[in-house]
């Protein structure tokens, strides 16, 4: 039989070599629309943090503004509270006495709030301000003891220092560092038992300043160690006296520690107690370590 002239043979592997560059070009193709589509998430992605970080500096702009007016306000209702109940006492009935002790009460509470807020709004538009001078951590450390022994009296707590006997000298902002050493013993206190120690240490060498504050309070469970020092973070653990707590001092005590080139460390058992380390770098004659040294 005569064979058509015009008819070509396909061979098989001419099909599969078809097949082949079929499925390649679909699946370039194919890898070209999700990298099309992984570009424009991408530029969503930066477009929503540009829109967040607007939204997060007006909002800290208007705390610390709000923060600011409320200051002044409060300290004077506290001041004239505690005015008139001292040069009015003989004349006040115990209901009155009452009322301005709650009056002084409150607005010393809120006025710390207020306080905690302006630092930590101050730290976050990073501005935060240190006028770092040669300075004796062994004095600050007295100092704050001394103010906190006053709030920890009312619960027949104990602040027992362990200081060393020669000045240790560090580069630093010493009311920041006062704020604190006071911010630990103010929580110390409050989460401490009523007749109970908290223990206040500080030792150094050439390298470094490290002050421990222990309590043996309620302690703090081991799952929440992670975010105590997130602002408005509170663990499930509750003040022994129903104190109140605005969840701030320590992310401002983090941020200040880490703005000297600091950490914190903390270490904590439910029911045994907590306590906080503070680690300063100290350099030749108290020159304080850059942070990432």
């Amino acid at each position: 039989m005569d064979r058509c002239p015009s008819a070509r043979v396909v061979r098989p592997e001419k099909v599969t070599n078809i097949a082949q560059d079929a499925d390649y070009d679909a699946t370039l193709d194919e890898l070209t629309r999700l990298n099309n589509e992984l570009v424009e998430a991408q530029r969503e992605l930066q477009r929503r943090k540009a829109e967040l970080d607007r939204a997060s500096a007006r909002m800290n702009e208007l705390l610390g503004m709000t923060a600011h007016d409320l200051r002044g306000p409060l300290g004077s209702i506290g001041s004239l509270a505690q005015t008139f109940h001292h040069r009015a006492a003989d004349r006040l009935d115990d209901t009155e006495r009452m009322v301005l002790e709650r009056i002084h009460h409150s607005s010393e509470r809120m006025l710390t709030m207020v306080e905690d807020l302006l630092s930590l709004s101050e730290v976050d538009r990073g501005g935060l301000a240190l006028d770092r001078q040669p300075c004796d951590l062994v004095e600050v450390v007295r100092s704050a003891v001394g103010f906190s022994q006053l709030v920890a009296a009312e619960k027949d707590i104990s602040i027992e220092a362990t200081l060393p006997p020669d000045p240790v000298e560090v580069v630093a902002d010493d009311a920041k560092m006062e704020q604190v050493v006071s911010n630990l013993l103010g929580n110390a206190t409050k989460y401490s038992h009523r007749g109970s120690t908290v223990e206040v240490e500080l030792s150094a060498d050439d390298d470094r300043a490290v002050l421990r504050i222990t309590d043996h309070g309620v302690g703090i469970p081991a799952d929440e160690l992670d975010g105590i020092f997130a602002p408005f973070t509170k663990t499930s653990s509750q003040p022994t006296e129903g104190e109140s707590s605005t969840g701030l001092g320590l992310a401002i005590v983090q941020r200040i520690v880490r703005g000297h080139g600091g950490q914190v460390e903390v270490s904590s058992e439910v029911n045994k107690g907590t306590t906080m380390t503070v680690s300063l770098p100290r350099g030749p004659d108290g020159e304080s370590v850059p942070a990432d040294a």
